[in-house]
């Protein structure tokens, strides 16, 4: 976990019950321990603060069995999201002038390594 804030320089922003959340100035990450629920797997999250509205339709997901042997996937994933976030998010602005953000159709042309 400590290699995985380092590369990212992610900051703890709280943890709980096998539930972990860090953030940065670009993304933010929920990491849950493998649990039942899980399929006895480790889950990757990752939204960009504009466009969080909640875990469970986030932007990124991966789902893996061993968070060592895949971290340095997982971490080209979440630099390639950080990198590229001028392009993925768009900003909208609604009749009443408030501005919205969303992902764009661009995102499905990346490479991902989890899916």
């Amino acid at each position: 976990m400590n290699e995985f804030m380092e590369k990212l320089k992610l900051l703890k922003k709280w943890e709980s019950d096998g539930i972990c959340v860090l953030k940065n100035d670009f993304i933010m990450v929920q990491i849950i321990e493998p649990h039942e629920g899980s399929d006895f797997k480790w889950i990757i999250r990752a939204d960009y603060e504009e466009t969080f509205e909640r875990w469970g339709v986030c932007f990124y997901e991966a789902k893996v069995d061993n968070l060592d042997c895949n971290l340095n996937p997982i971490i080209s994933d979440l630099r390639l999201m950080i990198a590229r976030k001028d392009k993925l998010i768009e900003s909208h602005i609604k009749e009443n002038g408030e501005i919205y953000y969303e992902i764009n159709n661009w995102a499905n042309k990346l490479d991902w390594n989890f899916k």
